[in-house]
């Protein structure tokens, strides 16, 4: 890496958390901005997701047990 890269990374670094300002944060919708329902999608969405995790664990247990039952069966 060159000497000018290293140093313009080395002050990147120094001016986090400090304002800068030009910089624009875009700030989220008040809850009255927000379609009406969203939030019903939004927790659908949540509820699928959790489900589905739920799901893939559960296969994966499965396939170690089976595992687990046919590394048994070979040692004996």
């Amino acid at each position: 890496m060159s000497e000018s890269r290293i140093s313009t990374a080395v002050d990147s670094r120094k001016t986090l958390g400090r304002a800068k300002p030009d910089v624009m944060v875009p700030v989220s919708d008040t809850l009255a901005g927000i379609p009406e329902g969203s939030p019903g999608l939004l927790s659908g969405i949540k509820e699928i997701m959790t489900r589905e995790r739920i799901k893939a664990v559960m296969s994966a247990n499965v396939a170690m047990v089976l595992m687990y039952w046919d590394i048994g069966q070979f040692v004996l």
